[in-house]
């Protein structure tokens, strides 16, 4: 079990054993600003959506949390079952501290009070507010560049945060196979999210770099050999991917998006360049998210 369905597991229990759902993702994501000393690893991350900030991860781990018996579902409420206690009562201990201080600084407030601190607190996560005159903030949308971002580290709703503060409107995956094993990552999962945040996804697996030939990268010009290939036997080969994706750029602030956080790693830098030469853009790679700008 992952260390951060193991701090769900906490939460609840800490609550009683039975939360709203509401109230489970609110105090969450006052843990994730809050509790700066635990690991990234081990708690969600959230994006603005309906209700202030919300994870879509968090809902799939809830529905892998049913399957396992550790908790029940309906349609408002989530709570904890016996062997979900029993898993709980395992949770790391520096975990464990995080989740009772998060509790005692908020469990007693009502649901109201908890969408209220949030909301007058975190003010970029009313962006997306179905309570329109609750923003507090205007969703930005970015010059146009060749913008580009990893997804290595991250989870999903963190990925889809970093978009929306650097003003994206567009992800284009320029994976050749657009499948992983984390949650959030396999192209269908993506279509489907990106959607219900107003994040157009086009998937473009031409300009991808075959699987087979990322073999044995050890050394920094193991990479360069293989990026060098890439411009001199892919790219050229692929004149009318080309021409859609540089009319995707220009047309609406996107961003090409690949696996690997370090752009170096990455081929996408590759094709972000050789675009550049016919675009005459900047080339921005959207890495670590800090409040107001992410370059």
């Amino acid at each position: 079990m992952l260390n951060r369905q193991r701090i769900v597991l906490g939460m609840l229990a800490e609550s009683g054993g039975c939360l709203n759902k509401l109230d489970l993702v609110k105090l969450l994501f006052l843990l994730n600003e809050e509790e700066e000393s635990l690991p990234r690893s081990a708690v969600l991350e959230f994006l603005p959506y309906h209700r202030g900030p919300y994870s879509f991860t968090l809902a799939h781990d809830l529905k892998n949390l049913e399957m396992a018996g550790m908790v029940r579902q309906t349609a408002r409420y989530v709570t904890i079952t016996s062997e979900g206690a029993a898993e709980s009562a395992i949770t790391p201990p520096e975990l464990s501290r995080g989740v009772k201080r998060c509790h005692r600084r908020h469990g007693s407030k009502t649901t109201d009070g908890l969408v209220d601190h949030v909301y007058d607190t975190y003010a970029w996560y009313t962006i997306n507010s179905k309570w329109i005159d609750r923003r507090a903030q205007i969703r930005p949308v970015a010059e146009i560049a060749i913008y580009t971002t990893g997804y290595e580290g991250v989870q999903l709703d963190g990925l889809l945060n970093r978009l929306m503060r650097a003003g994206v409107r567009r992800l284009i995956d320029v994976r050749a196979n657009p499948v992983a094993r984390r949650f959030g990552f396999h192209r269908s999962t993506l279509d489907r999210v990106c959607a219900k945040v107003d994040i157009e996804y086009v998937h473009l697996p031409e300009v991808g770099i075959p699987g087979e030939w990322r073999t044995e990268l050890s050394t920094r010009s193991d990479y360069q050999a293989l990026f060098d290939r890439y411009e001199s036997d892919v790219l050229p080969a692929q004149g009318d991917a080309l021409r859609r994706l540089s009319r995707l750029i220009v047309d609406r602030p996107s961003a090409m998006m690949c696996k690997e956080a370090d752009p170096d790693s990455c081929h996408r830098t590759t094709l972000a360049h050789y675009l550049a030469k016919t675009l005459e853009l900047p080339v921005i790679d959207l890495r670590t998210e800090v409040t107001g700008a992410l370059f």
